[in-house]
């Protein structure tokens, strides 16, 4: 007979074959009573299990039989957490989740999202890393800027296209402004901001909707599948997931043919917004983990 058939109490979970397990040994023997204390005593102990002797586990008992019952504390001790090293580790984790997504891994960027998100991002129940550590007060880089005549504004993006002729084949892509693997960036002066009017700078603009940096991170962090997948989605973000969300076409001067763009804008303007983290301000004295390239 096992530990397990002897202390199991009614209002445990356990799959059907422990249960008839637990049934029939229930007949020969049951958990020794706790002195003095009757069953709906013991019921009120709130899932604390008894010892081997019958006793409840005194505070700082280890966990039971390969964990069967869990560990007594009536307090747990919070100890603190050394977060300039949580910091370091943030920032070398954006750097090469950054790395990652240059190397031809779009997807990254749903991790680069929530980067962001756990350095910079304040609500009423949880605490940026950069608050934690009075960082947050700083310049952040803003290279966002719009264009004459421009249909739809994708201000950390560009479209490039390489190898298509007459609207066929070849590569087109939204790309991060940051990336010169084909072409320079564009040479406009970048800006620094205060962090407010950076996280809620318009980045993306239709005629129907505009999206911040601060919609961006967030919807693909808590909705889109960085940290969480809803089953809804903002129709403003939507807008903005498409292929063809740019608001043009390649097409073909003979052949007539429509070439669309391979990929979305939204994650190129997520690789663009770590790039900017990277080398704003508060990133300054941790500055040997960032290549000036990031």
């Amino acid at each position: 007979m096992d530990w397990t058939s002897r202390h199991l109490r009614p209002h445990h979970v356990i799959s059907n074959a422990s249960s008839a397990c637990a049934n029939s040994s229930a007949k020969s023997r049951r958990p020794h009573q706790v002195p003095g204390e009757g069953r709906g005593d013991r019921e009120a102990l709130h899932g604390r299990d008894l010892r081997e002797d019958g006793h409840p586990p005194a505070e700082g008992d280890a966990c039971g039989v390969s964990g069967r019952w869990a560990c007594w504390h009536p307090s747990v001790k919070m100890i603190n957490n050394p977060l300039e090293a949580r910091f370091e580790e943030q920032l070398k984790l954006m750097r090469v989740l950054c790395d990652c997504y240059d190397a031809d891994n779009e997807v990254v960027a749903l991790s680069i999202a929530t980067a962001v998100r756990v350095l910079v991002h304040d609500t009423s129940k949880s605490t940026s890393l950069l608050t934690h550590l009075d960082k947050k007060n700083g310049q952040y880089l803003s290279a966002n800027f719009k264009t004459p005549k421009e249909i739809v504004h994708l201000g950390l993006v560009r479209r490039i296209n390489v190898g298509v002729k007459d609207g066929v084949g070849g590569e087109a892509r939204y790309w991060p402004l940051r990336d010169e693997r084909y072409f320079p960036s564009p040479r406009q002066q970048p800006r620094l901001l205060r962090f407010e009017d950076w996280w809620k700078e318009h980045v993306f603009q239709n005629d129907k909707y505009c999206l911040t940096r601060q919609d961006l991170v967030l919807a693909v962090a808590n909705k889109d599948g960085g940290a969480h997948v809803d089953s809804e989605v903002d129709e403003r973000y939507d807008e903005f997931r498409k292929s063809w969300s740019g608001g043009s076409t390649l097409v073909g001067i003979r052949s007539g043919a429509r070439r669309g763009y391979d990929n979305i804008p939204i994650y190129p303007a997520i690789r663009q917004i770590g790039y900017e983290l990277l080398q704003s301000s508060f990133a300054d004295k941790a500055s040997a983990l960032i290549d000036p390239a990031a």
